[in-house]
Parts: C-alpha cells; structure tokens; sequence
C-alpha cells in the first residue's frame, strides 16, 4: 500500500487470496477518489499481479472481474523451462493489453525470445551467489552488471524493458557485481 501510494510499482506475491488482493485494490480506487484524482485507478494501475507456471489463473480472473488488471509478471525460476512461453500466450490472451513482466533471465538470446514471445519485459534475478540457489547448486555465475548490460541491450532493441533484482545483500556482492 504505502509504495503505491508513494508512486513505485508494487508487487503482489503470487500465492495472495483473492480476498487481500480485493481488499488492497478497493483500499487504493477509495483513495484515489478521495484525493480527487479523475480516474480511480491512479494507484491500481501500479500493481503488478503475480503467477507462476503451475499457478491457477482463477485469482488473476477473480480479480478482472471487479479490478483493473495493467501488469502482470509470470514468475519462473528459470526462463529456459519450455512451459514458460505456454504460460506466457495463455497469460496474453486472459490480458491482451496488460503490460507483461517474465523471467527470470541471464542472456540476451532469451531477452529476445521472451520478448518475441509477447513479454514487455524481462526479468532478471542473479547474483554473485550468496543469496541464489541456483548459483550455489551449480556453482556458475554471471556478474549482475554484465548481465544488465546484455539483456537490457537486447530488449531495448526491440522496445522492451529489463527488471533487475535482488542480489546485493552486502559490500562483498556490490563489488562482485562489477
């Protein structure tokens, strides 16, 4: 509520109820009309809805039914899974307007392919290790800057956007970013 109402872009974790979601968005259409702003979606608009690839869309449809619905992230662990893109065209057409988050990524080749697929953007969730699974089960990395740089060349070669996150717990992973 508070970073809505601050102007950033709030995430909703994709296991919420139908009725949180429901509350949060009534709470911010009240005060956005109590604030006299003309369209009551002036805060909703900057809520993201999250779904993994197994994840129902029966929330995500819940809420359309009585709540604007602008962006939409379809999490995934990792975006070479094949079921992504089956999520991702069934997420576009429940949504075909909504702004569509997806990832996560680390190459340019699947910036590109996620954006070709119908992503507006690709998210990035990498680190230097001490806080990514993944990295410590296979002990590869690729340093958070380097891989900021690639996909967000790609995508913006296409008109698209790249969403990096995580990764910094502390000095040792800021310096090991670079």
């Amino acid at each position: 509520y508070e970073l809505v109402t601050r102007g950033y872009l709030a995430s909703i974790e994709k296991h919420t109820n139908f009725n949180d979601i429901d509350s949060l968005m009534l709470k911010l259409e009240m005060r956005a009309e109590d604030e006299g702003h003309n369209d009551k979606y002036f805060y909703t608009d900057k809520i993201c809805l999250c779904v993994g690839l197994n994840d129902s869309l029966d929330t995500i449809k819940e809420v359309m039914k009585f709540h604007k619905v602008n962006i939409v992230h379809v999490d995934c662990p990792n975006a070479y899974i094949p079921k992504l893109k089956d999520r991702v065209k069934e997420v576009r057409e429940l949504l075909p307007e909504a702004f569509m988050i997806a990832g996560v990524v680390v190459t340019s080749d699947l910036t590109t392919d996620l954006v070709n697929m119908g992503v507006n953007c690709a998210s990035m969730f990498i680190n230097s290790g001490s806080v990514c699974r993944t990295a410590e089960r296979t002990a590869v990395y690729r340093p958070l800057l380097s891989t900021i740089i690639d996909c967000a060349d790609a995508a913006h070669q296409q008109n698209a956007y790249v969403l990096a996150s995580g990764g910094i717990k502390g000095c040792r992973e800021a310096c090991i970013a670079f």
